[in-house]
């Protein structure tokens, strides 16, 4: 009875994991639709870099003047002023949402 346990939970957890590597991260184009979303929610987002600030472990860019972007590690060269495309995960600390960057694309065509 153990083992049927263990195996039915084995297989329920590796086909969560697989849906949420697999799911499409939502569409945000506004500041209504970011703060609509939930933390650890899945997103993409696109747009010029307005601003960036860079630390030992990280840098973090601002997008349109509108969204927070946390990437790890750092970028080396700049990105002010350059059309980017994101996707990461929001979270949502000491009621400041940002989000952590997984993938970033920087479109040669676009800049």
């Amino acid at each position: 009875m153990r083992q049927i346990s263990l195996i039915i939970s084995i297989l329920g957890l590796s086909i969560l994991s697989l849906l949420l590597i697999f799911s499409t991260p939502k569409e945000v184009n506004s500041l209504s639709d970011f703060f609509m979303l939930e933390n650890n929610q899945k997103v993409h987002i696109s747009g010029k870099v307005t601003s960036e600030f860079k630390n030992q472990d990280s840098s973090s860019f601002v997008i349109d003047k509108k969204f927070n972007l946390l990437v790890s590690p750092p970028q080396n060269s700049s990105l002010i002023n350059k059309t980017i495309s994101a996707i990461g995960k929001i979270s949502i600390y000491n009621n400041k949402t940002t989000i952590k960057v997984i993938s970033l694309k920087i479109p040669w065509f676009l800049n």
